[in-house]
């Protein structure tokens, strides 16, 4: 391929992810605007629609980032809102391949990790149970169950 060509295509392609990243940081800008102002449940709207177009588009990036704003908000606007955040986490995790995957993972035992270090004193008080009482619930599980 002539060499000119590949220029060509090299600079078009550049500009477009650098439109499609403007278009994002135009949208980042509006929640970040409506955080300011104190509406977290618009900012939240505005989140999921960018989770949308980040779906659609398949950005990777913007699907993380997404995700992490949407739990900020779940901790804001719902009283007991972790079992959201980490059924949310899972989700997306049995939907993305790696390395996306390991990131979320990453995230999430990082959540599991300070829920612990938050309520140790419950965890060091519970016994081991042969049955779970609830096995999406983590607030449920013992010490053991948390650490695998």
């Amino acid at each position: 391929m002539n060499p000119l060509k590949l220029t060509i295509i090299a600079i078009f392609f550049t500009f477009i992810s650098q439109a499609q990243n403007n278009d994002y940081s135009k949208l980042w800008k509006k929640v970040e605007g409506l955080e300011m102002e104190g509406l977290p449940k618009s900012a939240l709207k505005e989140v999921e629609a960018i989770q949308k177009l980040a779906l659609k588009s398949d950005n990777k990036t913007q699907q993380i980032k997404t995700l992490l704003f949407k739990s900020k908000y779940a901790l804001t606007l719902e009283e007991d809102a972790q079992l959201s955040i980490i059924t949310d986490f899972k989700t997306a995790i049995s939907k993305t391949e790696t390395p996306t995957k390991n990131v979320l993972q990453n995230l999430l035992a990082t959540l599991y990790w300070q829920y612990f270090n938050k309520k140790r004193y419950k965890f060091y008080n519970r016994t081991k149970t042969e049955s779970k009482v609830d096995e999406t619930d983590f607030k449920t599980w013992d010490l053991e169950t948390l650490f695998n």
